[in-house]
C-alpha cells in the first residue's frame, strides 16, 4: 500500500482503502478530489480490502480537517438532510455502501440546481435511498420494541439481533 503517491500519473483503477468510520470516508473522498481521481477510485473501508494482483492501493489515514471541508461542502449541496441520509446509509454498514455514497457525492456536483436525492432513477441515489429506509425501520423497531433489563452486577443488558 502506497501512502504519498501521485495519482495523476497512474492511468489504472486506483483502490482508497480508509478507515471504517465516516470521518475516513469524508477523508478518502477528499484525496480523491484532490487528485483528481474521481472517475477511477474505488472506496473500500480498510477491514474489508480484499488484495488484487493488479491493484493499485492507497491507504488513506483519517485527517479530521480533511473530513470537515468535506462535510461542509456536502452540506451547502446536499443539505442537512442529505448529510444525515448519508450518515444513516454509512452506518448499515453495508460492503458497497461506501462506493454508493460516492457515487452520490460524484453526481451532485454535476447538478448543482437539481436536488439530487429526490432523482431516484440514477442507481447511487435509488440504493442510498433503499438504505436508508431500511435503517430507519430498524431504528424504529429499536426504540421501540427494545427492552432493557438490570442483571446482577447493576448493569444494563438488551438481547437483540439486527433484523437488516
Amino acid at each position: 500500500m502506497k501512502n504519498d503517491l501521485d495519482l495523476l500519473t497512474i492511468d489504472d483503477n486506483i483502490t482508497l482503502t480508509h478507515d471504517s468510520d465516516f470521518d475516513g470516508w469524508l477523508t478518502a473522498v477528499f484525496v480523491c478530489y484532490e487528485q483528481k481521481c474521481t472517475d477511477r477510485a474505488t472506496l473500500v473501508c480498510r477491514h474489508e480490502y480484499i488484495p488484487k494482483f493488479f491493484d493499485t492501493v492507497v491507504d488513506v489515514t483519517t485527517d479530521p480537517a480533511k473530513a470537515e471541508r468535506v462535510l461542509t461542502k456536502l452540506t451547502q449541496t446536499l443539505g442537512k438532510d442529505g448529510i444525515r441520509q448519508l450518515m444513516w446509509a454509512y452506518l448499515s454498514e453495508l460492503d458497497y455502501i461506501p462506493n454508493v455514497l460516492f457515487g452520490v457525492v460524484k453526481y451532485a456536483p454535476v447538478n448543482p440546481t437539481k436536488n439530487i436525492l429526490k432523482d431516484h432513477a440514477h442507481p447511487d441515489v435509488m440504493a442510498l435511498h433503499q438504505t436508508v429506509k431500511s435503517v430507519g425501520r430498524e431504528r424504529h423497531h429499536m426504540k421501540a420494541f427494545v427492552r432493557f433489563e438490570h442483571t446482577t452486577d447493576e448493569g444494563v443488558f438488551c438481547q437483540n439481533q439486527p433484523r437488516f
